[in-house]
């Protein structure tokens, strides 16, 4: 019995021996494909984190380089107007007894300067600038420079117009800038309603010598017309009443006096005929644009100062036609200037607006001398997303290129 059973259970450890024995590849094919894609996971973990990190290093590069370039051109539009700031200087002349001040191309500059800050994402520099020129004073009367940038009826618009360019208000630095355009519009208007506001010492004594002259030469004027009275009146012919009167019963001698006869009543002398007023210039008019066109801000360059007047009359137009708005007048130098006038423009949507300034010069009534004859439209479109649109710049050609006509 014990040997059968002995036997017996021999015979079942063999069975499950040759049982194992033949599960045995089975497992390790199971244990080995299991290792498998364990290391697949692992090679596709590791994958996908490159990519990761390989995408993550790129979007850095590129948030890197578009930093630079907004630093850039926020170092660039803020060099800009710091020399406006300090090199440009307000040009003055005389009209009649009244001092004029203009400043052109820092009003040119400042206004540039704040249409950029929309579009950069960096505007530290830019934005401390234009907070400096916003207090700003000239030396000799300590008046705001930005006050010379548009005159005393149109102040409201200009300085609206410069705080709407202003990014929101949420942090501090534009806020402080926004209070600062504010603080400049209030203090202009002020001095533009205040009688003699803005005349320095130097404008006082000159007009205290110009009424003193005219005090002396009204003077003079009295003492000769004083001088020549009694000439006059010993030259006068002597009338009825003038002839000598009888002295106590002596009979007045000389020829007996004739009876005075009334003289006619005379007409008075007929009036001149006005003459006729002198023809004035035909006015520079700039053709009104389609139904709901937004603003259009024009930027006029000219080669040299000698030009500003010229350019002056086309300012003038632009800014009496809305939806049209010309800040100012930038003097650029002859190097910069194109060879002949042109208009440059950079979206298809504000070409109709070109166009209407090209026929206005090509009229001759705007300035420009003989090159608004043959004005250019100079399409940009390598500057779009760096400039908005409805902005429009007119560009003087060089004076050694270009005759002028005399003014």
């Amino acid at each position: 019995m014990s040997d059968r059973a002995g036997a017996s259970r021999f015979g079942s450890n063999t069975r499950i021996v040759a049982v194992l024995a033949a599960m045995a590849p089975v497992v390790a094919g199971i244990y080995q494909q299991s290792q498998q894609e364990r290391q697949r996971d692992e090679q596709r973990h590791a994958e996908q984190q490159a990519l990761k990190e390989s995408r993550a290093a790129r979007d850095k590069e590129a948030s890197e380089r578009q930093r630079a370039l907004s630093v850039q051109a926020d170092e660039s539009t803020a060099a800009a107007l710091q020399k406006a700031l300090v090199v440009a200087q307000p040009q003055e002349r005389w009209v009649g007894s009244q001092r004029v001040v203009t400043e052109h191309e820092f009003c040119t500059r400042l206004m540039f300067a704040a249409s950029q800050l929309v579009n950069q994402s960096v505007t530290d520099r830019t934005r401390a600038i234009l907070y400096a020129a916003m207090r700003l004073r000239r030396s000799d009367d300590e008046q705001l420079r930005v006050c010379q940038c548009s005159s005393p009826a149109r102040i409201d618009d200009w300085f609206g117009e410069l705080e709407q360019m202003m990014p929101s208000q949420q942090e501090p630095a534009p806020k402080r800038l926004s209070a600062a355009v504010r603080y400049a519009r209030d203090e202009c208007k002020t001095a533009a309603a205040t009688p003699g506001a803005g005349a320095s010492p130097a404008d006082l004594a000159q007009l205290r010598a110009q009424l003193a002259k005219a005090q002396t030469d009204l003077d003079a004027l009295r003492r000769r017309v004083s001088a020549e009275l009694p000439e006059v009146a010993a030259a006068a012919p002597r009338g009825p009443s003038a002839a000598p009167k009888p002295r106590d019963g002596v009979p007045a001698s000389g020829p007996a006096p004739v009876a005075a006869v009334p003289a006619a009543p005379t007409a008075p002398p007929p009036a001149m005929p006005a003459s006729a007023p002198a023809s004035a210039p035909p006015a520079c008019t700039i053709g009104r644009p389609a139904q709901g066109t937004p603003r259009i801000r024009v930027f006029i360059q000219v080669p040299q100062a000698d030009d500003i007047a010229d350019a002056e009359v086309l300012r003038a137009a632009l800014n009496a036609q809305p939806p049209f708005k010309s800040p100012g007048i930038e003097t650029v130098g002859a190097s910069r200037s194109p060879r002949r006038l042109e208009i440059r423009y950079t979206y298809p949507a504000d070409l109709p607006a070109a166009e209407l300034m090209q026929q206005a010069l090509v009229s001759g009534r705007c300035g420009g001398g003989s090159a608004a004859a043959d004005v250019r439209l100079a399409y940009q479109p390598r500057f779009q997303g760096r400039v908005d649109t409805g902005v429009i710049e007119v560009w003087w050609p060089a004076p050694t290129l270009a005759a002028r006509s005399p003014r």
